[in-house]
């Protein structure tokens, strides 16, 4: 056992932008934050890109204590948009194997990542305040004696197209469960429309209501809990396919409408 001063002891360190602690962590919820500065110290505090991370990664790093905060933590870095209805993710994901050559996904840090600061400075007897971009401003207000004037200033080549409106932004979807509805419903789990991702997000939490409790007392492992769940999903989604619609996917709503003919399907021997 070795005793440690942290506030008072040099190198060891992370090195980050003040930025982070100035701007940044008022943006974001407790959790988010945590989930957050966990990332940073596995990324930069390594000297890496990206790193695979499960969720009991983050529950084992963070005092986080559930899968589900967890997954709204990462959404929430992985939703952020800008005024203008940019996206402009806290972090970059990339999806893991759910198969049976299981691998975490990785996380890391978003180099494009923008915040916006105030600064003032005189110019020519008035006060000039501009509200700046990091890496790219977007913004500039100049305040005269009587009124003030917005000027729009233009420093990227963004197109129309990127600019669309929430709608028609493309989401995904981190946690592993998610991810396997996802596919088995024949959808890209990196590239769901909002609607999609929020019914996904329902059937989850849907099954989690449903089973959880009886699960928990055979699987006390919450990540065999999730894999055990996987496992149903699949079957469910090769059932649908094979005998309830010979051919056809099902649709995320259709787990828990259909869910309850799947399982007589089990009870009655014939998986």
């Amino acid at each position: 056992m070795k005793t440690v001063y942290p506030f008072a002891e040099q190198g060891n360190f992370t090195q980050q932008h003040n930025l982070t602690y100035d701007v940044m962590m008022r943006m974001l919820s407790p959790s988010a934050w945590m989930i957050l500065c966990f990332i940073l110290r596995n990324t930069k505090g390594f000297h890496r890109e990206k790193v695979p991370l499960s969720y009991t990664d983050f529950l084992e790093g963070t005092s986080i204590k559930s899968f589900s905060t967890i997954k709204k933590a990462i959404d929430e870095l992985l939703d952020s948009e800008t005024p203008e209805n940019r996206r402009n993710p806290f972090i970059t994901f990339q999806g893991g194997d759910t198969g049976k050559n299981w691998k975490a996904a990785e996380y890391g840090l978003n180099r494009e990542f923008k915040v916006e600061i105030a600064t003032t400075e005189t110019v020519a007897g008035s006060e000039k305040a501009t509200t700046k971009t990091v890496a790219g401003a977007t913004t500039e207000t100049v305040a005269g004696f009587e009124k003030a004037t917005t000027v729009s200033v233009a420093h990227d080549k963004e197109s129309k197209k990127e600019t669309k409106k929430k709608k028609l932004l493309v989401f995904s979807v981190t946690d592993p469960l998610e991810r396997v509805i996802a596919e088995e419903c024949n959808l890209n789990p990196d590239n769901l429309t909002r609607g999609q991702k929020e019914e996904i997000e329902k059937v989850v939490l849907w099954l989690h209501q449903e089973y959880d409790a009886s699960l928990e007392q055979k699987y006390p492992d919450a990540e065999k809990r999730s894999r055990v769940m996987m496992n149903h999903v699949r079957k469910f989604g090769s059932w649908h396919r094979e005998v309830e619609w010979k051919g056809k996917s099902p649709r995320p709503r259709w787990l828990r409408e259909k869910w309850e003919s799947f399982r007589k399907w089990i009870r009655n021997g014939k998986k």
